[in-house]
């Protein structure tokens, strides 16, 4: 919902009045892997890129990563980066709101914080999101969102 206001979208009539913060073209939902179909539909009439889980599997994390990275740096030299935890697998993030199985695993965390470590000079900001610590067995997630804020700040 903070993504949809901050693109001049949301259930709030007097967000969908403001000028958007962000512009489509330089949003990417990366590892996206379970959209509800009214997601899918709004997502269908905008320009934002969509990047599964699937596809990353198919065609790698290099691959993905840098069509991400070309999609949100359109007329733009920074990157926010929002790491909703629930991208990966419930094995290495169990503690989220919604874990979903089949996400990313360890073997493309490591390759995709070694990719973005690349870009740091790009990241000008980052936010964790979907940690539930009742839910995190053993602060497993909420170590992964540690390794992840360290690796690129």
């Amino acid at each position: 919902m903070v993504l949809a206001a901050l693109s001049g979208r949301g259930l709030n009539k007097k967000l969908r009045q403001q000028k958007p913060i962000i512009k489509d073209q330089n949003i990417c939902i990366y590892g996206a892997r379970d959209l509800d179909p009214e997601e899918k539909k709004l997502l269908a009439k905008t320009k934002v890129t969509v990047i599964t889980s699937q596809e990353i599997f198919r065609k790698g994390i290099k691959k993905t990563l840098n069509k991400a990275i070309k999609a949100v740096t359109q007329n733009t030299d920074r990157i926010h980066l929002s790491f909703d935890l629930d991208m990966f697998d419930p094995s290495i993030a169990p503690g989220t709101g919604t874990p979903v199985k089949n996400g990313l695993k360890t073997r493309e965390l490591n390759q995709l914080l070694k990719l973005l470590a690349e870009k740091t000079n790009q990241i000008a900001s980052i936010d964790i999101m979907e940690l539930n610590p009742e839910k995190d067995k053993n602060q497993k997630t909420a170590e992964l969102a540690a390794k992840i804020i360290t690796t690129l700040a």
